[in-house]
This record gives C-alpha cells, structure tokens and sequence, in this order.
C-alpha cells in the first residue's frame, strides 16, 4: 500500500486490498499456530464458505482501519514498517501480524528529520499484498466490494463400520460409513483381497460368507453419498481365531506303559436291540499330548438275554487314572457278563419276573439280589486297581475312577432295567419323548470337579452301596443311556439339569441321526466332537435301543 498526501499535506489513509484481507481472515482462521478459531473440528466446507463470505471481508477490512486509527492516536509520528514488499512504502493500514508504516509529520526547517534509514528487504509475505486504493478514495471510506479468492473444496473421506467376525463362522453385515460432513454414505463395492471366503452384496450393502482365516484383512470400498462422485475409501476387519482353532491335537506316547488311542468305538446287537458305544480324547487332554482317561464296556448274552453296559472316568487329578478306568470298566463288566450269563443271571431274571410293583417284599428280595451282584463287581474292578498299583508300587489312588454300571433284560412284561451309580455322569432310562427316569444320583462335590471314586470305603459301606442301586420295568423304553461327566456336564450343567425331561428330549434329537447309521458308534465319536467353552474333558457314552 502508498501512502498518499492530501491537499493539506495529511497523509493519505489506503485500504487493505482484497489479497491482504483474504490473507488476514485465513491467518485468523487457519491452521497456524498462531491462529485465533481452532477449524479443526469444523467441517471445512462450512468455514471455508464463512470466511469467503462479504460480511467477515468487509468486518476484517474495518478491524484493520480501526487498528491503524489507534496506532496513529497512541503513537503520533511513529511509522509501521511494512514487510509484506521488498521496498516498503508509508502506510497506515496494518494488516495481521505484518504493518506498513505511518507516514511520520512533515518536518519544519526549525526541527530537520533525519533521514530515514530504509528497512532491510524482506521475503515476500503472501499473508499481505499491499495495493493502493483508488485516487479518489477518502480517508476512512470503504472500498468497494472485491472479488473473493475462490477456496478450493477439500477432498471428501468416509469412514466404515463392520462388527469383528470370527474365523470358521458365517459371517453377514452390512457395511455402514458416514462422510466428514457426518453424512451417511452409500457403498457401492467392497472387496476383502487378503481374505477369501466373503462375498459382498451390492444390492444390500452386505458383505457375507464364512472368513477361513483368522487377522486384521483390510476391505478396499467404493462410495459415493447420494448422486454424487464416486470415492474410494478403505477399512479394516477383523477377524477373530475361533477358539477351536486354538486348541492343539497332540499325540500322546505310545511306548507309555498305559497309552491307549485316543478314540473307541463298539457295535452289537441283540435279538430286540441295538447296543453302541463310544468315547473320544478331550480337547484338554489332546492340547497337553496326554492319554484318554475314559473307558467303557457293553456286552450281550443271547442265551440270557442280559445286556451289560458300562462307562468310567478316571480322575485327571491321578496320575493312572487311565488305567485305573479301564481296569474297572473291564473287570466290573466282565464279572457282571459272567455271573448273568450263569446262575446269578437266571435267578435274578426269576426274581424280576416274580417281583410285582406294589411287594414291597418283593422288591425288597430283588434288590438284595442286585445288591450282591454289583458289590461283586465293584470290589471285582478295585480289586484289579490294587493289584495293578502293587505291581507298579504306587499308591491305589492314582488309578482314581468313577464307575456306572446298568443291566438291561426284556421282562414278561415291558423292559427290566438295573443300574449301579458311583461318582459323577449319568445314567437314565429314556423314553418316550417326554419321559426320562434317572437312574440314580451324581456324587456331586461342594466345588466344581469334585466327585466320589472307587475305593474301599465306597464298596464296603453297605449303607452306602445299597443307596446306589437303582431298578425299575419301563413298558416304552426308548433307550437306556449312560455317560461320563465329559457330556452330562455341557449338556445338563447341574443336578437339576440332569433331571429336565426337556433336556433329555433334546439331547435324544441330538444323538438320534447318530445311531441311525451303519455304525453308530463310530458316528457316536464324531458327534461327541462337539464344541461347548469351558467343557474339554474326555466323553463318552453307551446307549442301549
């Protein structure tokens, strides 16, 4: 800007130019330091309008006179150096941080001024572009109305929104975005390059399909909102392990003393029924490379009619216990096909016959006869355990197990059914739908894991043995079922789950294709794959139908 005298030698005040004040209102509003508003949380598009607009020109272009009138009063005489130009001209119009100078007073011969020393030349500032005002400009007066310094439109952005998927699970969601301006968006393509196994539905917006692996796949997207340009954008999903994927399947030793496979199956039938059983490592047994602790027997003899069933545990918290299942399932079985296949079976099958429902005499003689038969065959399978343990001079409760023994004869009348329950599992009569008879009670602990093993004190306590027989005729048997806590755990959780008809309405549905096949218990292993959080033990079951 030039300073410019009047007929009374007063210099001339000029007007910022349209430069210098688009230079103000962006310092004012900009990015800077130093800057007065903060633009960041403002949509660009919004501010930039606001500071384009005539009203804030023409209010910085009168800030700015203001701001020279007191200069001018405060310090009379006193120039303001203008750095915006190389040769600095008098001014009174400071503009932003960088001022032109006054003109000083005209001096009298009386008070000669000195020359004035002339400013170093400065690096154009395109904060300020001095410009002089037209001619016949008065002090004080506005110019008109300049042309606005066109704003260049900011490049739009968009982010995206998808829930977390998990790998090996069906996975449909519709990808949502809104623009910087807090618009919603249209997505017109998205396409996961890392991540095969999604598909995405333009029509919906869905992205879809089953992720194979797990990790943080990024999702390239096309947008536009309303009619407007289409945009690209990107986002990124993540995808989780599945926890199964995360369990490992270690083989255990084979040259370990008790190493048994880590899957069992059997298969047989009888003149009426079918009898399958199966059981399978547990994930926790699998993930540490350890044996299988379960075991189980089932056996039918034609000639009585008697079927023997049986499953056991052994305790993950004894070293043998593996061991110490098999011997008890084993031997107790055994012993129980042996004494049914003989004499004991034969009279016990005449003591059924004779026992009516309403003989409390009757149903007293019959239970003696159970009771004696499987006392037998429990003291049968401890008694393997301690000889075991003797030979491998280590103590009988680290061949600790649970065991659940049933027999089952078709009666005159109806279905006979026996049961003998030590420790946790179950065992029920099954059937119709709707009917379930538990055969017996879980030896559930004060804590989780607890239950009661094979040991001396629970085969000599006559009290005690006699409370674990259980026996009954049922005219519509569907199936007697037995089982080890590895599935009566995740799928009846508690004692009073256990006797929730409705679960075991459910759990037959479950199992019922299973048995349907030419061999139900290898497809009894499969199904018991099944995968329940927090339930990893070892499973098994034997079911008579």
């Amino acid at each position: 800007m030039d300073a410019k005298s009047n007929s009374t030698g007063e210099p001339r005040q000029s007007r910022p130019s349209g430069k210098e004040i688009d230079a103000f209102v962006g310092r004012v509003f900009g990015f800077e330091e130093g800057a007065i508003f903060d633009r960041r949380k403002v949509p660009p598009g919004l501010l930039d309008e606001f500071m384009s607009s005539q009203n804030v020109r023409r209010a910085t272009e009168k800030f700015a006179l203001e701001m020279l009138k007191l200069w001018k009063t405060q310090y009379p005489g006193k120039a303001l150096l203008c750095l915006a130009i190389t040769q600095p001209t008098p001014c009174e119009s400071p503009v932003a941080s960088n001022a032109c100078p006054v003109a000083a007073p005209t001096p009298t011969p009386k008070d000669p001024e000195p020359a004035p020393i002339p400013a170093p030349a400065m690096p154009h500032n395109p904060c300020i572009e001095p410009a002089a005002g037209p001619p016949s400009a008065k002090v004080g007066a506005i110019p008109p109305p300049t042309r606005p310094v066109p704003v260049s439109t900011p490049e739009r952005t968009a982010t995206f929104t998808l829930p977390n998927a998990k790998s090996g699970e069906a996975y449909d969601f519709v990808i949502q975005g809104k623009d910087d301006l807090g618009r919603t968006v249209s997505v017109l393509q998205a396409r996961v390059v890392t991540l095969p196994g999604l598909i995405f539905d333009p029509a919906t917006a869905r992205l879809r399909g089953v992720p194979a692996q797990a990790g943080d796949h990024a999702v390239s997207v096309q947008w536009q909102v309303g009619g407007g340009e289409r945009r690209s954008g990107s986002l990124v999903l993540i995808v989780n392990p599945n926890p199964r994927d995360l369990w490992k399947c270690i083989d255990p030793d084979t040259d370990d003393p008790y190493f048994k496979p880590n899957e069992e199956s059997r298969d047989l039938q009888s003149s009426s029924r079918r009898i399958a059983a199966g059981s399978k490592r547990g994930r926790s047994h699998a993930h540490a490379g350890t044996c299988r602790d379960d075991d189980f027997y089932v056996a039918h003899d034609a000639a009585s009619g008697w079927s023997v069933l049986v499953v056991a545990d052994g305790a993950g918290s004894a070293k043998s216990s593996r061991k110490g299942a098999q011997l008890a399932a084993c031997q107790a079985g055994q012993y129980l096909s042996t004494a049914l296949g003989g004499e004991d079976g034969a009279a016990l099958a005449t003591a059924e016959a004779d026992w009516e429902a309403a003989s409390t005499a009757g149903a007293r003689r019959l239970k003696e006869d159970l009771y004696k038969l499987f006392g037998r065959a429990a003291r049968a399978g401890l008694q393997a355990i301690e000889e075991e343990a003797a030979a491998r001079s280590a103590p009988v409760k680290d061949y600790a197990t649970t065991l659940l023994c049933a027999l089952h004869r078709k009666a005159v009348q109806g279905e006979f059914v026996a049961s003998f329950w030590l420790g946790d599992g179950a065992i029920c009569a099954y059937g119709p739908a709707g009917q379930a008879t538990l055969m017996g009670k879980p030896d559930s602990g004060e804590f989780a894991g607890q239950t009661r093993f094979l040991d001396k004190a629970a085969v000599n306590d006559s009290t005690t043995l006699w409370n674990r027989i259980e026996f009954g005729r049922h005219d519509l048997l569907t199936a007697l079922i037995l089982m080890t806590d590895g599935i009566s755990d995740p799928r009846f959780e508690t004692d009073n789950g256990l006797a929730a008809t409705a679960r075991w309405d459910a759990l037959w549905d479950e199992i019922a294709p299973a048995l349907d096949t030419p061999e139900p218990g290898r497809a009894l292993v499969d199904w018991m794959d099944f995968f329940t959080p927090g339930h990893h033990d070892d499973r098994t079951i034997a079911l008579l139908w």
